[in-house]
């Protein structure tokens, strides 16, 4: 996955933003975890989620750092 994708959106909707973050909340799921990945901002991310009370707040915070 490339955390790049969100900038080279040019639609003005986003729709392709959108569907990045939709992408993003998947990885909040306990049922997953996160093997590896070369972004700090994603593991650093996940890792404050994970911490949070997993309010909408957190998750736009979440989706922001990541």
């Amino acid at each position: 996955m490339d955390l790049n994708t969100p900038t080279i959106d040019q639609d003005p909707k986003h729709e392709l933003t959108n569907r990045f973050e939709n992408l993003l909340k998947i990885y909040t799921s306990p049922r997953l975890e996160l093997i590896e990945s070369d972004s700090i901002c994603l593991k650093t991310a996940i890792e404050l989620y994970n911490k949070s009370n997993k309010t909408d707040l957190d998750l736009e915070n979440y989706v922001r750092l990541a």
